[in-house]
């Protein structure tokens, strides 16, 4: 972005730059991964471009009666229940 004549400005983009309403999830949400920024006089135009990475949680899916133990365990809602409804069946727990 530093070509002769330009001028460079810096621009500071948190995560909620970044995200978007998930009806499944029913929350504003951040995916992980590359994003490409342009810049330019209108959006069919954009001579100034930069890949970017952002980082955030793994957005899983809400949990639902065919969640995986493994999806179960990575919520700490799902995780709670399951410990509780193991501990529940174990006599002596």
């Amino acid at each position: 972005m530093g070509s002769p004549g330009c001028d460079t400005v810096p621009v500071e983009l948190d995560q909620r730059a970044f995200s978007f309403w998930s009806p499944q999830h029913g929350r504003w949400a951040v995916e992980a991964g590359d994003s490409v920024l342009g810049v330019g006089p209108n959006s069919p135009d954009l001579p100034l471009t930069k890949t970017i990475t952002v980082e955030a949680p793994t957005l899983a899916g809400p949990l639902s009666r065919d969640s995986t133990l493994q999806e179960r365990m990575s919520d700490p809602a799902g995780k709670e229940l399951a410990e509780r409804e193991v501990a529940n069946g174990q006599s002596g727990a």
